[in-house]
């Protein structure tokens, strides 16, 4: 994978430390999506992309209950970076003062991410010149974005992906009940597929040779 620089992204960021006004409170975080937290997925899915060096968590005092998640599970280092939970551009601003740039920030309600849709976005967004770089989906900005500097820029532009790919990908931020659900229903299917699978493969196990 050819990026834009020797390390972009330098580092990947999760945004944990909001109200959750639209969905959940402070503890939105933590909603289970498939039998676990939203915020474990999107972190595994970082860990998982090949294109995170350093992987931080952005939290505030309303929402330091996700210190308390197994976070050894996923198999990279995590570090934890406490923010005044005060709006989350000043958040934004104080977790990037404490990592290197550039970094790839993302949300902590998208369940659904993985670790090539990671590498992908990546890609994409640290191929373009601006100091600030945003994802834009079908329903507007994302919440994904890169940062080249901790202390902002006057160049910034979107980036938007093909349609299609949104929905193959199933990319969805949870930030309403409406939202959760269509979350919940793709997990549902997936089981479907899997229980699918495994029922033909058990067709195929018993059949005569």
């Amino acid at each position: 994978m050819t990026l834009r620089g020797a390390a972009c992204p330098a580092s990947c960021l999760v945004m944990a430390g909001g109200r959750g006004e639209r969905l959940g409170g402070p503890l939105k975080p933590l909603t289970e999506v498939c039998g676990e937290p939203m915020i474990l997925r999107v972190v595994r899915a970082l860990a998982s992309s090949g294109v995170c060096r350093i992987i931080a968590v952005a939290y505030s005092r309303r929402t330091s209950h996700i210190l308390s998640l197994p976070w050894d599970e996923v198999g990279h280092t995590i570090v934890f970076i406490e923010t005044p939970g005060m709006g989350y551009a000043r958040d934004l601003r104080e977790a990037l003062r404490e990592i290197p740039q550039p970094t790839l920030v993302f949300p902590a309600d998208m369940p659904h991410l993985t670790g090539r849709m990671v590498a992908v976005i990546a890609r994409e967004l640290c191929s373009k010149p601006w100091g600030v770089v945003n994802l834009e989906g079908p329903r507007g900005l994302t919440g994904v974005s890169l940062h080249r500097s901790w202390k902002g820029s006057e160049t910034w532009g979107n980036v938007r992906l093909p349609q299609g790919l949104f929905k193959a990908w199933r990319f969805i931020d949870v930030d309403s009940p409406g939202d959760l659900e269509e979350a919940m229903e793709h997990c549902r299917e997936e089981r479907g597929d899997a229980t699918g699978a495994g029922r033909r493969g058990e067709r195929l196990t018993s059949a005569p040779h």
